[in-house]
């Protein structure tokens, strides 16, 4: 007899996906999506018109581009795991590479979504025969030395738009809007970042989204009751049900469209070397699950794969892979200085819920490197040192467990739980007011004491900043006229360590 378990199951997940339109239309991606019978459509509206740029001018490369766009959008179901995704409909435009991509993607975005309703890895069938095989799809000029770099409201979008600037390195910056505001002006757009206003760049490019699949699995996910069944599954959870799937990868294809219509062969963003490895080990199935396995060095290195297949020098790149985010929270005061009050980078609200171990992390890696009082501005007057009955969030970051139990990293964009013991020892010695906040007494009495006499705490944490304060100048896939003024920049710095 089915159990309530799996009546949520069913009214949540998805059988199948197809998609069944992939056109544009002057100066939008038009996709419709079949989902377990529901009909969904979905937009994404360029500052361009395809047709007028010289990439896009013959019909095959905006058909074929449309089909790679909609192949890769599939990720965004992610949430509700598919058993098959169906792209029979664009196969003749869908090059073998991008197809291969797509495996390997659904496998790294699915580990969360996975994870969170207690499946193994999910692995979906992909059916498509691709058969396009007149490569490249897309192709921008060799002699281009220009790079696209996405800008949302982050501290770490801003530091790399700030790098290359201050490294001589020409740029476009681009943002995208989220349905809601698709219809409203561009500049009087209230949904558009502050920080990307007030960026004074000379290029500047936003893309709207409207997408009906994102409502359709807000609708499931409120209908089936799902997120309660996550609550029994995950007892103590620190951060909620995640839904919000695909928009990593989403955000490469669309950066490669807007290359391709700039003629910029690279795009930036500002994924760090701290998220490399598992957020934990799944004791029973032995996998690793990761909340940000987009941002790693092999998934570059795989993109970057299919990039080349598929597309002619067009790269994707995270100039920020050679950093921890130790080294990053460092280089924030010498590149961008005060600035960085102007960010905010919590995923639940905006601009900071206050409540999610993203902004527990982010306060805390800002506060061992700017002024306190800045910082706690910056949370809108929050001492998040100070809450109260959050010892489950710093527990989590810091590494502090019961005996026989391993650590397990937050399932969220947040750095090395060793990191965050460095910024506590850092902030300790800045602020020694503080030792007496909750959070200190947890760091004093679970990690100091621990460690034994104050030299051998020395010792300790000297080994964590010459681990995490470096810049390691083999990791990344950055070409080398972008990342050597920016390490001969930062080297100038004298802030890091060099690898």
């Amino acid at each position: 007899m089915p159990t309530d378990f799996d009546r949520r199951l069913k009214e949540y997940l998805l059988d199948t996906i197809r998609l069944d339109v992939a056109t544009i239309s002057k100066d939008t991606i038009h996709l419709e999506w079949d989902a377990d019978g529901r009909r969904l459509k979905n937009t994404y509206r360029f500052p361009f018109v395809f047709g007028d740029k010289p990439a896009f001018a013959e019909e095959r490369a905006r058909d074929s581009f449309a089909a790679v766009f909609g192949a890769i959008s599939s990720l965004r179901f992610t949430a509700m795991l598919p058993k098959k995704v169906d792209l029979t409909a664009v196969e003749d435009h869908l090059p073998e590479a991008l197809i291969d991509f797509l495996s390997y993607s659904a496998r790294i975005e699915g580990s969360e979504y996975s994870w969170q309703i207690g499946f193994n890895q999910w692995d979906p069938e992909i059916v498509a025969v691709p058969k396009e095989d007149d490569l490249p799809i897309l192709t921008v000029p060799e002699d281009s030395k220009q790079v696209l770099v996405a800008m949302g409201g982050g501290k770490d979008g801003l530091l790399c738009l700030k790098l290359l600037e201050n490294s001589g390195i020409d740029f476009h910056m681009w943002q995208y809007l989220e349905h809601l505001y698709q219809t409203v002006e561009a500049k009087e757009d209230p949904s558009a970042s502050p920080l990307f206003d007030s960026v004074p760049a000379e290029h500047k490019h936003l893309v709207y989204f409207n997408e009906d699949s994102y409502l359709f699995e807000m609708t499931r996910r409120r209908d089936s009751g799902i997120e309660s069944y996550y609550e029994v599954l995950h007892p103590g959870a620190t951060v909620s049900f995640a839904q919000n799937a695909g928009e990593p990868t989403l955000g490469m294809i669309i950066g490669a469209g807007l290359q391709a219509a700039y003629e910029l062969p690279v795009a930036v963003w500002g994924d760090e070397k701290s998220a490399e490895s598992p957020n934990f080990i799944d004791p029973v199935s032995g996998t690793g699950i990761m909340h940000s396995g987009t941002k790693t060095l092999d998934y570059a290195a795989n993109i970057q794969r299919c990039w080349g297949k598929i597309f002619k020098n067009l790269q994707w790149v995270s100039l920020l892979h050679p950093y921890y985010d130790t080294a990053i929270f460092r280089l924030l005061k010498p590149v961008i200085g005060e600035s960085v009050h102007q960010t905010h980078s919590c995923n639940r609200g905006s601009p900071w819920c206050l409540e999610c171990p993203k902004c527990f992390y982010v306060f805390a890696g800002l506060t061992a490197n700017f002024d306190r009082h800045d910082v706690i501005k910056q949370f809108g007057g929050a001492d998040l040192f100070q809450r109260k009955n959050k010892d489950a969030i710093w527990k989590e970051l810091l590494a502090i467990v019961e005996d026989g139990e391993t650590p397990r990293r937050a399932m969220e964009c947040v750095g090395q739980q060793q990191e965050v013991q460095l910024y506590f020892w850092n902030i300790k010695k800045r602020y020694p007011e503080l030792l007496s906040a909750p959070p200190f007494r947890l760091f004093q009495t679970e990690i100091l004491d621990p460690l034994g006499s104050e030299l051998q705490q020395e010792e300790y944490f000297k080994g964590l900043d010459l681990k995490y304060g470096e810049m390691y100048r083999e990791d990344h896939v950055i070409p080398a006229w972008v990342a050597e003024p920016v390490f001969d920049y930062i080297t100038g710095l004298d802030v890091l360590s060099d690898n």
